[in-house]
């Protein structure tokens, strides 16, 4: 995540919702991903000049409009370290992200902490669909790209959310690996420090 807890307050969802007027929706499954002009997700430290209070709404507001969180281990680890030290903040984004029920997708033995439970990663592609199909508010996806692709490809993800920083890294892990997928553009939208939203249905949408 690239906000600190004084930068974000609580907005509508419906501000930034693409589906919520879909016929027939149920819980949707929502990811949130920072990249680079050339692709690359991990580890984004190079989010920090490009952050603004407006970011920072818009990740708030998708927070709340969640029950719970699905991410992958490394994603898990680096949250879970930084996020329960935060300064409390009553209602607000720190205090929602560390009491909402997370599920984390490892094949590591080991227990975890942060209100979170392991899911097996065979056991991904039919879990979400049970879920999606399930009365509910949202799942949300920050990061995790062994996550992400994989519900790509099974077309299980209905709003996936670029925050394309302008700028590029020479070395990172990639959002786009592997197998073709095909989405529709639904929604871009410029942040005022620089960052621009880039948003997706699925093709079928």
């Amino acid at each position: 995540m690239g906000a600190t807890p004084a930068q974000l307050r609580v907005v509508s969802v419906q501000d930034f919702s693409l589906a919520s007027s879909w016929a027939g929706a149920m819980r949707k499954v929502v990811a949130i991903e920072y990249v680079t002009l050339n692709n690359v997700m991990e580890a984004p430290v190079w989010t920090q000049p490009y952050f603004s209070q407006d970011v920072g709404q818009f990740q708030d507001g998708h927070l709340h409009a969640a029950s719970q969180l699905l991410l992958g281990r490394v994603t898990y680890e680096g949250m879970s370290e930084a996020w329960p030290q935060a300064p409390a903040d009553e209602g607000g984004f720190a205090e929602r992200i560390n009491t909402m029920p997370k599920e984390v997708v490892t094949s590591q033995r080991g227990e975890l902490t942060w209100n979170s439970t392991a899911l097996h990663p065979d056991k991904l592609v039919q879990h979400v669909k049970a879920l999606r199909q399930q009365d509910g508010a949202n799942i949300l996806i920050y990061g995790s790209g062994q996550v992400v692709r994989p519900l790509l490809q099974a077309d299980l993800l209905d709003e996936l959310h670029l925050l394309l920083c302008p700028v590029s890294v020479e070395e990172g892990k990639k959002l786009f690996e592997g197998k073709e997928v095909k989405l529709k553009p639904a929604r871009q939208q410029g942040f005022s420090g620089g960052m621009t939203l880039l948003s997706f249905v699925p093709e079928s949408a």
